[in-house]
């Protein structure tokens, strides 16, 4: 299998765990793909073109789910490389509108609004889904804006029309206004806080939030969502992790992640999101054991008793 770095990311430590594991690196530019517009000459020279076909990881920045399917079929065509998530896998993931029902059982009440959709108001999703006063999150069918909310949550009173419009106003404004698809509320759920004040330069606060990342359907890895943190991910059992297989089962995509969280309220753990695996961010801490345990999926060389299976 080959690894395909985007290099719109300085992905230097990612790279270096990537080889000593194993692994054959590439490099792309998707800047250059946007610019050549289909003019697959002027890409001439990035990646060389394969007599067989190579299953291909791609390391990368979120992005729409048509320029991933253009993407990964210039890709398949043009060189022989085909990424180990079709275009309907990526677009199982990248958006909870494609996978909500499959896991809202563990996680917040969530409700949206398609763009393209004008037959429903925002307070006739209210009513069908929030009970008045509910504090909310927002974002659109990709990704939040959590970086600039004020506070840990976007809406205090979903009651509030005002407050909701300013909500969504804002969110439009961080996304130099464009929002990709549409609008999604989830339910603010209070997390459990590891730290008493948020990270620095942001609002953010630090909970007890992990990522787990699953490969063909089994876990590959767990890993503690903040990297700022001394590592944390032995405080979550391997217990608790079974009572998200049959969830893992259903989603079709060969490698997502899966953001779970710890209730403050309770201690239990609920699913935060999901997103596809070759656009989420790897915990600096665990870089080489990531690569490592990719690799021996690939040719089972060794058993790393810190990975739980599920």
């Amino acid at each position: 299998m080959k690894i395909l770095f985007l290099q719109e990311i300085k992905y230097k430590a990612e790279v270096i765990a990537a080889q000593r594991a194993g692994f054959d690196c590439l490099f792309f530019s998707l800047d250059a793909f946007l610019k050549a517009s289909g003019n697959s000459d002027v890409l001439k020279g990035w990646l060389p073109t394969f007599e067989q076909p190579q299953l291909t990881l791609l390391r990368g920045v979120v992005m729409s789910p048509p320029l991933y399917e253009s993407l990964y079929k210039y890709l398949s065509k043009s060189h022989n490389l085909w990424l180990i998530n079709t275009p309907d896998e990526y677009l199982e993931t990248c958006s909870v509108v494609n996978h909500y029902d499959k896991i809202k059982e563990y996680a917040p009440i969530t409700a949206w609004i398609d763009s393209f959709d004008q037959s429903r108001t925002i307070i006739q999703v209210f009513a069908d889904t929030f009970a008045p006063g509910t504090k909310l999150m927002i974002k659109d069918f990709m990704r939040s804006a959590k970086y600039e909310r004020k506070q840990a949550y976007d809406i205090a009173d979903s009651s509030d029309v005002t407050e909701v419009q300013a909500a969504i106003e804002h969110l439009i404004a961080a996304k130099n206004g464009v929002l990709e698809g549409g609008v999604v509320f989830s339910e603010y759920t209070e997390f459990n806080l590891l730290h008493p004040t948020p990270l620095p330069f942001t609002r953010q606060n630090i909970y007890e939030e992990y990522r787990l990342w699953f490969w063909k359907g089994k876990l590959l890895l767990k890993t503690a969502y903040f990297e700022e943190m001394p590592d944390y991910a032995s405080k979550l059992s391997r217990e608790e992790l079974v009572l998200f297989k049959r969830i893992v089962e259903t989603i079709c995509s060969n490698f997502f992640v899966m953001d779970i969280a710890r209730l403050k309220a309770d201690g239990s753990l609920c699913i935060v999101e999901l997103n596809p695996g070759q656009t989420s961010g790897i915990n600096y801490h665990n870089h080489h054991r990531f690569y490592q345990a990719l690799y021996d999926k690939q040719c089972p060389t060794s058993y790393d008793d810190n990975n739980d299976t599920i």
